[in-house]
């Protein structure tokens, strides 16, 4: 055998090996690389989808808390009203049984003093004297030292005898009314009206006239109560009091139970004050009511002084929201007073604990909420946490009533339940992005008589979507809204994807224009292979998170190349086998067509020799 044929039969021996030995090898690997290619990618599907998964039911599960949270707070908002309406009406109805008690004493006390010695002596010998002015200043004298003690005793302002004429023939602080006919000279006072009343009604009784300013006394503001007198049954004159302001003012200004915002007050049939004002004595003393014209015209007077009693959240003489317990007093005859008491809504339904902290305050610092509105049945934002720029205005109607607060509160107002507003920059709070829960507390009547909103911090949600667990180093989740932006922070693009950025800039630059974003708002849930918002290949699990008005999509991102990285090696793995096996084998053929061909050899060049 030659040399070539040699050769050509290792060559054959070899080829013959690689071929019996690469083709099972081949068969294997291939089976075993799409196997695990198969499982792996299963794996990675599975594994984003129940990534996906889980935390779309722990932020549905989030707002179920939150909504929790504040049916709570509406239960506990409840109970603050209903223990501010008792005790404030309870503190109304003491003050006006007071306030009775009073009247009735100074009534007891005229009724007295009309049948008194000191009296019955004294009208007549005035009477007689008054047109002798000697004589007349003499008795004014003489009497002085009778009746001025019992001025003070009884607290009166002034102590008056008036004749049959209606000439005033004493008076104890001898003010310009002294000498002067009411008729004549007085006639546009309560003081006649109440002589005139006295005079044409029945002698017994006794007749009030309600404040109106009165000239001899500075023309500050005077009532007056008249009585007639009658001895051994023929009428000699009257007797009556100038009604002072201090004791029904020390009535209603106890502070027991009033807080720092609370107060009592009286308003007649004009709506001028008949006490003054705790917290707006300038405007609203007396003196200053009847001076500048300055009524108070509220739900609470205007139901007192039509004859109701009753407790509610309204807005007070100076436009704050309050809670007000009115009822009204029946002075005289045709002469009816509101009495008011009311406190401060803020104050009323957020009590401090002993160590003067604010429950509400209190409250968001421990659940995380961002602030805590109280908001009156009219809108008015009357108590904030955070005491930004919509603290004391209306949400309904008012500066901020466009945003989203105000878009929620005017739902919940209408629908009388539950709300959620979804992120959007919100003014007050330096136009960051912010979301919104509320809730109505409902009155006996199912009409609403307070709103409790929430806003909710951007941690609560990144909290949840922020979680890396399973997510190797090139995968997030995050969440979109219907306009396309970001509900949640980007981990690999958190400047350009924040929240924050997301609403301040533009979709194309900051939001989320993809496939799987609009394919999960479409109510599509899937796992697929898209092009991100970096347009980088991603494995991509989407799905739709359902709420009231509205719907988030829920994404969880994997690059691609991290997403399949152990495919690829598992190839290279057999690639690299398959090609050491190749090799092993090649040797292998090689050597067996050495040994072998080498006997051949011999066998075949004897037979040629033979031949």
């Amino acid at each position: 055998m030659n040399y070539i044929d040699s050769l050509n039969l290792k060559v054959k021996f070899t080829l013959l090996f690689i071929i019996i030995g690469l083709i099972p090898a081949v068969i294997v690997s291939f089976v075993s690389t799409s196997n695990s290619s198969t499982d792996v990618t299963a794996k990675v599907y599975n594994q984003l989808t129940a990534i996906n998964q889980i935390k779309k039911q722990t932020v549905i599960k989030y707002f179920e808390g939150r909504k929790s949270d504040l049916s709570v707070l509406i239960d506990i908002a409840d109970t603050m009203q209903q223990q501010a309406f008792q005790k404030l009406s309870a503190i109304n109805s003491i003050k006006k049984a007071q306030l009775n008690d009073y009247f009735h004493m100074n009534k007891s006390q005229l009724d007295l003093l009309a049948n008194s010695a000191d009296v019955r002596q004294a009208l007549p010998e005035f009477n007689r004297q008054f047109k002798n002015k000697r004589q007349w200043h003499s008795l004014l004298d003489k009497y002085d030292s009778s009746f001025k003690p019992m001025l003070d005793y009884f607290g009166w302002y002034d102590f008056f005898l008036i004749n049959l004429k209606g000439d005033i023939v004493y008076s104890v602080t001898r003010e310009s009314d002294l000498g002067q006919n009411l008729a004549k000279e007085l006639t546009d006072s309560s003081f006649y009206q109440a002589f005139l009343t006295a005079k044409n009604g029945s002698k017994d009784q006794i007749h009030f006239a309600d404040f109106k300013p009165y000239g001899p006394s500075n023309n500050d503001p005077a009532a007056f109560a008249v009585r007639a007198v009658t001895i051994e049954g023929k009428h000699q004159g009257y007797i009556a009091y100038q009604q002072p302001i201090e004791k029904m003012n020390e009535i209603l200004g106890q502070r027991v139970g009033m807080g720092q915002t609370g107060e009592s007050y009286l308003v007649g049939q004009d709506n001028l004050m008949r006490s003054n004002s705790y917290l707006n004595p300038t405007d609203f003393s007396v003196t200053a009511s009847f001076a500048g014209s300055n009524k108070v015209t509220t739900t609470a007077t205007q139901n007192a002084l039509s004859g109701n009693s009753g407790t509610a959240v309204i807005l007070d003489y100076n436009n704050n929201p309050v809670v007000s317990s009115w009822d009204y007093f029946e002075v005289s005859t045709n002469i009816r007073w509101a009495i008011i008491s009311e406190i401060d809504v803020a104050e009323a339904f957020n009590p401090k604990s002993t160590k003067n902290e604010e429950f509400y305050k209190h409250y968001i610092e421990e659940y995380g909420y961002y602030d805590l509105f109280l908001i009156s049945p009219s809108g008015s934002i009357f108590y904030t946490v955070a005491r930004e720029s919509d603290y004391q205005t209306n949400i309904i109607d008012g500066k901020f009533s466009s945003s989203n607060l105000g878009s929620l509160i005017k739902q919940v107002k209408e629908q009388k339940d539950f709300g959620f507003a979804d992120f959007a920059p919100y003014e007050p709070s330096n136009f960051d992005p912010a979301a919104f829960v509320a809730q109505p507390l409902l009155d006996s009547h199912g009409e609403v008589s307070l709103f409790v909103a929430l806003q909710l911090p951007l941690e609560g949600i990144q909290a949840i979507m922020g979680t890396r667990d399973g997510m190797g180093e090139t995968g997030e989740s995050y969440l979109v809204g219907e306009d396309l932006k970001m509900r949640s922070n980007s981990f690999l693009d958190p400047t350009g994807h924040s929240v924050t950025a997301s609403f301040a800039g533009s979709v194309e630059k900051n939001g989320v224009d993809t496939d799987a974003t609009k394919r999960a708002l479409s109510g599509e849930k899937s796992t697929d292979i898209i092009i991100d918002y970096n347009n980088n290949p991603v494995l991509s699990s989407f799905d739709r998170i359902e709420f009231d008005d509205f719907d988030w999509a829920i994404l969880s991102e994997i690059d691609e190349s991290e997403a399949f990285a152990s495919i690829r090696s598992n190839t290279v793995f057999m690639t690299g086998l398959m090609i050491a096996v190749t090799a092993i084998v090649a040797i292998t053929g090689f050597y067996v067509a050495k040994r072998v061909s080498q006997p051949i050899s011999e066998i075949a060049d004897i037979a040629q020799h033979v031949a």
